[in-house]
């Protein structure tokens, strides 16, 4: 009987040891890579909370490294998941981390209805031509396009309503870009030198645009609305 018992204790015992292991959530901060679609995805943890972890798509590089290389690893179409599993533990992709695709030969990127928070995603994506962004984004952020030189086709999100500083600076074959009504804010320098941009109304809803927000455009004339006081 004690014989039992003791190795009933000791199973016990050995199934709490190992289960954290088995389960362990990584904490704020790591970074694991996850196969999709022949490539090896990069994410980063925002949030380690067992009830909502999160994750954040992110660069190749090393953790603090946002080169230009940083991303070399990429290729082709990237079509960022909603959720990924790593250690037993499923994440729900949030958001896309600074210069994930820099310097890359990614053509295209389609985000999930996941995505709350993109930072300057695409900085100097120089082969991107299209993405494809989700309802529920609110804000395209500072340098998010910067540099973006074959960029074709973006969508803007009808939940978005600011458009930061050089969103879209030198993005110069982008010829047409519908923005939403919503949108609130068109911050500086945030279509500079969009040479081919031709084709673009600013919605009655805003309220704000930057200085030289639309230097070195091709738009022919733009009307602002009677609602703007900054600008």
């Amino acid at each position: 009987m004690k014989r039992r018992l003791l190795a009933t204790m000791l199973a016990v015992c050995m199934v709490l040891t190992l289960a954290p292991a088995a389960f362990a959530e990584a904490a704020v901060g790591d970074r694991f890579t996850v196969e999709v679609e022949g490539q090896n995805y990069y994410f980063e943890v925002t949030n380690s909370d067992a009830n909502a972890p999160e994750v954040k798509f992110t660069h190749t590089g090393t953790k603090n490294d946002i080169g230009l290389d940083a991303g070399m690893k990429y290729t082709g179409e990237i079509n960022i998941p909603e959720t990924v599993e790593y250690n037993n533990v499923t994440y729900t992709v949030t958001g896309v981390g600074p210069h994930a695709v820099r310097g890359t030969g990614v053509t295209k990127v389609t985000l999930p209805d996941t995505i709350k928070k993109l930072e300057s995603a695409f900085y100097e994506a120089t082969s991107l031509k299209e993405v494809v962004l989700n309802e529920g984004l609110t804000e395209i952020p500072g340098s998010a396009f910067f540099n973006c030189t074959s960029l074709e086709k973006v969508n803007i999100p009808s939940t978005v309503t600011n458009i930061k500083s050089q969103a879209f600076y030198f993005c110069n074959k982008l010829t047409k870009l519908e923005l939403p009504e919503g949108l609130t804010t068109i911050g500086e320098n945030a279509f500079v030198s969009c040479s081919q941009l031709t084709d673009m109304m600013i919605p009655s809803t805003v309220t704000s645009i930057g200085r030289t927000a639309f230097a070195g455009c091709a738009v022919s004339s733009l009307t602002i609305p009677a609602g703007v006081t900054n600008g």
